[in-house]
C-alpha cells in the first residue's frame, strides 16, 4: 500500500448483504456515518453524505457489484482535490469481512489535515458501522452527552411574547429531573442562545456545540429569562438507554402499555372540563387544551408514516424539524370538534401504531439499527405528552381563575 492511500479492515459479525446495504442506501449510510445523505448506487450516480457539524462530501459512484464491491468519488468541504474509496466485501450470512481503502491523497502539507482526519473518520464509522450492525446501538447516539431538555417552538410572536429581545435562539419547553439543565437551573421558556460559543440558531446546532464531548464534560450556556440575559455552566448529563428487546411483540405491548398510562393521565386531567375551557386560549398564541390534543395525534399520525419508511429503508430527511403547522391543528379541529372526539382520534391513532409495530415483518429485525431507533424513540416519546399535560394543567388553572 503506497503512502497514497489508507487501507482499514472490519470484521463485522452481520451478513454481506447488511454491510453492502450501509454503503448503497441513503437511510443505511446515515445510520452509522453521516447526519443526511442523498445516493444513487449505480455507475455515475450521485453521492452525497453532510454532518451537522457543517461537513459534507460529494461524488459519484464508480462500481456497484452487488454485496461484493463499492467504489465511489469523494470531494469533501475545503479537500485539496478528489479522492476515490473503494470498498470490498466477503464473507457469508453470518460475519463480513470489509476492507476499505481511501486513495488518491497527495504528499504536500496541504493534505495533512486531510489525512489525519481521513484515518480518524474511518476508524471512527467503521467502528459504529460495527456497532449498528451487531448490536442496533449507534455509538453516536448512546455515547452523545444530553443538555436534559425538551425543546419547544421559538419565533419572533414568541420572542415578543416572552419579552425576549432576540428571535435566535432554541426555546427550552421542560428540563428532565436530575439531569444537567435542571441542576443549573434551567426553566420552561428560557431561551438558550450560545452553548460553548456556538450560536443557537436551529436544533442542529446542539449537535454542533457538543460535537466530540462526552457525558461528565462541562459546557457554558448563554440564555434568556424573558429580558435578562444570563450565563451558568452546565455539566453535561449520560444519556439513560433503555434495553430494547428485538421482538416485535414485546415491543408492541410495552407502547401499548405506555399509551394505556398516558390515556388515563389525560382523562384525569380533563375530567369534568367543559368545551369552553377546553377551548380557552390565554393569548392568541398559545394553544388551547383541545390544540395541544391536535397536536398530539398530528405528532402520533407522524409515526404511522415514518414507520414504514424505516421498514423500506427509504427515509426523509430534512435540515431541521420544521415547525407546527396551525393550519393543520384547525382542520383537526374542524373534523374533532369535542374533548370526546379528540381523545377517541388520539386512541385510534395510537392502537394503529402499536398493531403496526405487532405486524413488523420479519426481514426488519435483520437491520438492527433501524429496530434500535424505533425502540428508543417509542421510549422517549411520554416525555413529549408529560411536557404537554404540565402546560393542560397551566392552562386549566388560569381558565379555572377567569382567565387573568
Amino acid at each position: 500500500m503506497d503512502s497514497s492511500s489508507i487501507k482499514f479492515e472490519k470484521t463485522i459479525h452481520s451478513s454481506v448483504s447488511n454491510a453492502y446495504f450501509a454503503f448503497t442506501n441513503s437511510t443505511g449510510l446515515k445510520e452509522w456515518l453521516c447526519d443526511y445523505a442523498t445516493i444513487k448506487p449505480e455507475p455515475g450516480g450521485r453521492f452525497y453524505a453532510a454532518w451537522n457539524s457543517g461537513y459534507y462530501a460529494a461524488g459519484e459512484y464508480i462500481t456497484v457489484k452487488e454485496n461484493s464491491k463499492v467504489e465511489f468519488s469523494w470531494r469533501g468541504k475545503d479537500e485539496p482535490a478528489q479522492t476515490t474509496v473503494v470498498v470490498n466485501f466477503t464473507g457469508d450470512n453470518t460475519t463480513t469481512r470489509l476492507t476499505l481503502i481511501h486513495k488518491g491523497i497527495g504528499q504536500d502539507d496541504i493534505w495533512e489535515s486531510f489525512r489525519q482526519n481521513c484515518q480518524e473518520g474511518w476508524d471512527n464509522g467503521l467502528e459504529n458501522l460495527a456497532s449498528v450492525l451487531e448490536t442496533g446501538q449507534d455509538l453516536r447516539f448512546t455515547m452523545r452527552p444530553m443538555l436534559g431538555i425538551g425543546l419547544n417552538d421559538f419565533n419572533q410572536k414568541i420572542a415578543d411574547q416572552l419579552g425576549v429581545p432576540t428571535s435566535d435562539g432554541i426555546r427550552i419547553d421542560s428540563t428532565l429531573e436530575g439531569m444537567g439543565a435542571q441542576k443549573a437551573g434551567l426553566q420552561s421558556d428560557d431561551v438558550i442562545i450560545s452553548i460553548d460559543g456556538t450560536r443557537m440558531k436551529a436544533v442542529t446546532d446542539i449537535n454542533k456545540a457538543l460535537q466530540g464531548k462526552r457525558a461528565g464534560d462541562m459546557v457554558e450556556l448563554e440564555y434568556y429569562r424573558g429580558a435578562s440575559k444570563n450565563s451558568a455552566s452546565m455539566e453535561l448529563s449520560h444519556r439513560p438507554l433503555p434495553e430494547i428487546i428485538f421482538d416485535p411483540q414485546v415491543m408492541s405491548e410495552q407502547i401499548r402499555m405506555n399509551f394505556s398510562d398516558l390515556s388515563d393521565e389525560l382523562d384525569r386531567i380533563t375530567a369534568d372540563i367543559s368545551e369552553e375551557n377546553a377551548s380557552f386560549k390565554p393569548t392568541p398564541e398559545e394553544w388551547s387544551i383541545k390544540e395541544i390534543i391536535a397536536h398530539l395525534i398530528h405528532a402520533d399520525r407522524f409515526w404511522l408514516g415514518r414507520i414504514p419508511e424505516m421498514v423500506n429503508g427509504f427515509e426523509r430527511w430534512a435540515d431541521d424539524p420544521g415547525t407546527n403547522l396551525q393550519p393543520q391543528i384547525e382542520s383537526t379541529l374542524d373534523v374533532y370538534s369535542t374533548v370526546d372526539d379528540l381523545k377517541t382520534e388520539l386512541l385510534r391513532t395510537r392502537a394503529e401504531i402499536v398493531a403496526l409495530i405487532k405486524n413488523l415483518p420479519e426481514d426488519f429485525l435483520e437491520r438492527k439499527s433501524a429496530y434500535w431507533r424505533l425502540g428508543i424513540n417509542f421510549h422517549d416519546g411520554p416525555y413529549h405528552d408529560h411536557s404537554h399535560f404540565e402546560q393542560m394543567r397551566k392552562l386549566l388553572k388560569i381558565a379555572h381563575e377567569g382567565g387573568s
